[in-house]
């Protein structure tokens, strides 16, 4: 188990970037591979981590896009 959110985060990254695959893939993929269920480890996903989950939830349609404004 990991010590804190951010070495949880940084494991998270680099299976995501390894693996190609999205950072909520990646998370469930972690829960999947350690027998743990992902309401477990909600205390280790801390806000960078979360903004990614949301970004690429948006990208994939799943959550409502927000207005952004190209400068």
């Amino acid at each position: 188990m990991f010590k804190s959110a951010a070495q949880f985060s940084l494991h998270i990254e680099k299976m995501a970037t390894e693996k190609r695959m999205t950072h909520m893939e990646a998370v469930l993929k972690y829960c999947e591979e350690n027998f743990v269920e992902p309401d477990e480890i909600k205390n280790l996903i801390n806000k960078p981590l979360r903004d990614k989950i949301e970004i690429d939830m948006r990208e994939a349609n799943l959550l409502p896009k927000i207005a952004s404004l190209d400068v």
